[in-house]
């Protein structure tokens, strides 16, 4: 299995969290604003049920109990139990406010009246409840009018409340999704440019369907974590603790009862936590396999139809694609079982509430208004959790996306294999030794104040993987000489142009050029000075111009246009609709392959390098082009050094040397005349192509 596809057993890792987090280090002042944008906002919002409370206690059914107490001592003890002066109704009795009879202790309630009163405060006119429906419309609306102008009054306040808990969320989720976007641009800012440095023999084990959901969907769900997650699950539970403590503040016995249900919801909730990670990790694999096959078919879409291979990758797609609809019904089914079980849980305390608040009520030990209070509250209590659970659905996906993308941020790329692994028979302290050499020998990158272009290649072996596809080879390229290397298809002959441009390192031996390995040569320096055509040329996105010059915007028109017309190139791009702002398409879609073979020629020529390696340059041209091209070749190849890979033999009788390689070693050396007249292998391998 793939490193990529591998499920990680932990369910929880704090330390991608903690390293997620070190990205918001740039912005935590302005994640500090939008955290107390949503304290405030929370502490609005725990006001607004407390306004409704206020509402039906104080003004909807303002309820009053005689108080007739059979001495004063106990008025003012009942005075120091509710914290406030008794209103007095007469020489012998007070009034107690229902909201006042939860502080009183039962025993203490003898000398409360069980009969419930309506009192006029103006003018102490004290109503029993049950008389106010003999009262006429007319004359009740004018004995309540007070309380009319408080529930104006409360409902004004509590659309204020609204409109500015409005402000402040829309100010908070700004902040946030602000965030969000910078810091995900940073992070795939940082993703491709770490890409760009990784060898080449990390892309030879990564497809690029891959690689690309790293950046894009997985990079999306990084975004969500920020803007959907961060200052939400603080929010949230802030919102949790604050609810709790104005219940409890309210009142402690019903709020204990309600609390009930918060062991299985914590057990819930702990196993969805569990169950919804696993689901994710293989959400994210299965969508990264479908891009990788996506990939791989639209960009082979030619072969594809070819060979009529539609019906088996159509099968293929299918496959897996279906694996993926599985992930995703797992999902489904997780989220299907957990909320659902919230709701009944939510269902049961407000059951509770009812039954236990209700019996209050009815025997005067509490409020009305508290009691439809703690159903809002209650509801508020489930409203986070109900958004950390969503929450969470995201989370998971940015910790299984965050969890690949960091695995690509800690990727340096394959180390060179030892050379145990290249069946050398070496020691292990041997090896160790070798080993130690090889790192003394890596220094800081430097560079060179001109490069002549001398290359040796010193006992060098290479492996991919465990068979070396390069064996002891040793060679020297004076400067300005032009060399071909030939061999059989999988001789080494492109290993070694990977090793001289470095996006591969020998297991053993050295490559030099003007006498410094070129490991301690800094890349950019050393590629600077390379140019290579290889045997597949592509070609950028973008207009012709930007296709020669690529990142060199000193580069002259006068420069693109003389290297366009050294290799012929010129005629056909005059040709086009807009000649070098034309827009070749991805790939070079709108160009055939001649013509991308000769744009890649004309970029190589255009930066005059020291050294030039042509790679099967000329496979893609037809004949005539090729010999243009090959007389041009001949000019540039005298006054700099050339290395030439071909299988067509005829196009290297002028080089100044021919090396032949036969699995990995090399087994003649010679102009092309010596090496005819030897009668060796490179003599077969010409008289095989031209007789």
């Amino acid at each position: 299995m793939v490193e990529e596809d591998k499920i990680v057993k932990k369910v929880y890792d704090i330390r991608l969290l903690r390293r997620l987090i070190t990205y918001l280090k740039p912005y935590k002042l302005l994640i500090i604003g939008a955290a107390l944008l949503s304290l405030i906002g929370i502490g609005l919002q725990l006001t607004l049920p407390y306004l409704t409370k206020i509402a039906i206690d104080e003004y909807i059914i303002p309820v009053y109990y005689k108080f007739t107490p059979p001495s004063p001592a106990q008025v003012s003890e009942m005075e120091k139990i509710i914290g406030k002066p008794l209103l007095k109704l007469n020489e012998n009795t007070w009034l107690l406010h229902s909201a006042d009879i939860k502080k009183i202790d039962s025993k203490k309630l003898t000398y409360i009246s069980k009969e419930r009163f309506y009192l006029q405060k103006k003018t102490l006119r004290l109503i029993p409840y049950n008389e106010l429906h003999k009262i006429n419309k007319r004359e009740l609306l004018s004995l309540r009018k007070s309380d009319l102008e408080g529930i104006k009054r409360i409902a004004f306040l509590y659309l204020i409340l609204l409109i500015i808990i409005l402000g402040l969320n829309f100010a908070m989720i700004y902040l946030m999704e602000y965030i969000g976007q910078v810091v995900i641009r940073d992070i795939r800012v940082k993703t491709f440019s770490h890409l760009e440095r990784l060898t080449i023999s990390f892309f030879d084990h990564n497809p690029v369907g891959r690689l690309v959901t790293r950046l894009t969907n997985d990079g999306q769900a990084l975004n969500q974590f920020f803007t959907e997650v961060v200052v939400s699950i603080f929010t949230n539970v802030f919102m949790l603790i604050g609810v709790v403590i104005v219940m409890l503040r309210l009142n402690i016995r019903l709020s204990l009862i309600t609390f009930v249900i918060i062991p299985p919801l914590v057990f819930m909730t702990n196993l969805f936590r569990i169950k919804v990670r696993k689901v994710y990790r293989i959400v994210r694999t299965r969508l990264a396999r479908i891009n990788t096959n996506l990939n791989e078919n639209l960009t082979g879409i030619k072969i594809v139809k070819l060979f009529n291979r539609e019906r088996e990758n159509y099968q293929r797609f299918e496959g897996i694609n279906h694996k993926y609809y599985e992930a995703n019904m797992q999902q489904i089914i997780v989220y299907g079982v957990f909320r659902p079980l919230i709701e009944l849980l939510l269902s049961c305390g407000i059951a509770l509430i009812i039954w236990w608040g209700g019996g209050e009520v009815i025997q005067a030990t509490l409020s009305l208004g508290v009691l439809v209070a703690f159903l809002t509250y209650l509801e508020m209590f489930f409203n986070p959790i109900r958004e950390i659970s969503e929450r969470f659905n995201i989370m998971q996906s940015s910790l299984a996306a965050c969890e690949k993308i960091f695995g690509l941020l800690d990727k340096t790329g394959f180390e060179p294999e030892p050379l145990a692994s290249l069946k050398l028979r070496r020691s292990g302290k041997a090896h160790l030794r070798l080993r130690r050499t090889q790192a003394e020998k890596i220094r800081s990158p430097k560079t060179l104040k001109e490069l002549k272009g001398e290359i040796e290649f010193r006992k060098v072996w290479f492996s991919y993987d465990e068979e070396p596809v390069i064996k002891d080879v040793s060679f020297q390229i004076k400067k300005g000489e032009s060399v071909a290397i030939v061999g059989e298809t999988g001789a080494g002959k492109t290993s070694l142009i990977n090793l001289l441009t470095k996006f591969y390192e020998p297991q053993k031996g050295e490559i030099l050029i003007d006498g410094v390995d070129i490991r301690n040569l800094d890349n950019s320096f050393l590629r600077s000075n390379l140019a290579v055509v290889s045997q597949d040329s592509f070609i950028f996105s973008g207009s012709i111009r930007d296709n020669i010059k690529l990142t060199n915007d000193q580069m002259s028109e006068e420069s693109i246009r003389k290297a366009a017309k050294i290799v012929n190139a010129h005629q056909f791009i005059e040709r086009l609709p807009q000649g070098y702002k034309q827009d070749v398409k991805e790939r070079g879609a709108i160009l055939s392959s001649g013509e991308c073979q000769l744009l890649s020629f004309a970029r190589a020529l255009a930066f005059n390098p020291k050294i030039l390696i042509l790679d099967e340059a000329t496979k893609e041209v037809d004949p005539e082009t090729e010999s243009l091209i090959r007389d041009a070749i001949t000019k540039l190849l005298r006054s700099r050094t050339s290395i030439v890979i071909a299988h067509r033999l005829s196009t290297i009788k002028n080089v100044n040397r021919i090396i032949v390689l036969h699995k990995g070693r090399i087994i003649e050396q010679g102009t092309h005349e010596e090496l005819m007249s030897n009668q060796g292998f490179y003599a077969n391998l010409y008289e095989l192509q031209y007789k």
